[in-house]
C-alpha cells in the first residue's frame, strides 16, 4: 500500500497511523505489570517517510532525506556523547574508555 500511495495518502498515513495503532493496541482494562507494551510505529513511519521522498519537491525531499539520515545516526551519536560525558565527569569505566573501533 505504501509503495503505490500518492502523497496525500502518505501524509494521511503519517499523521493518523500512530493514533490508530495506539487505539488498536490500547492496554486492556485490568492488565497489570509488563504484560502489555505499546506498539512502536517507528519502522512503518520510516517507510512512509522514505516513500514520501519520491513525491516531494526537490528541496523538501532533500530536507526529509537529511532528517532520515540523521535519525539513523542518532542512537550511535547519543551513546558516543554519553561516553564522552562520563569521560569528562570522571565516571567512565577506565577499562572501557574510548577505544578505537576494530
Amino acid at each position: 500500500m505504501i509503495e503505490s500511495a500518492d502523497l496525500d495518502t502518505l501524509h494521511a498515513l503519517r499523521t493518523e497511523l500512530p493514533t490508530y495503532l495506539a487505539a488498536q493496541h490500547a492496554k486492556p482494562q485490568g492488565l497489570t505489570g509488563g504484560e502489555h507494551t505499546e506498539p512502536d510505529p517507528a519502522r512503518i513511519l520510516h517507510a512512509i517517510d522514505r516513500a514520501r521522498l519520491d513525491h516531494l519537491p526537490r528541496k523538501q525531499a532533500a530536507a526529509l532525506r537529511a532528517r532520515l539520515d540523521l535519525d539513523a545516526l542518532e542512537p550511535g551519536l547519543r551513546e558516543t556523547l554519553a561516553g564522552l560525558r562520563r569521560e569528562v565527569d570522571g565516571t567512565a569505566d577506565q577499562h572501557a574508555a574510548l577505544q578505537p573501533a576494530a
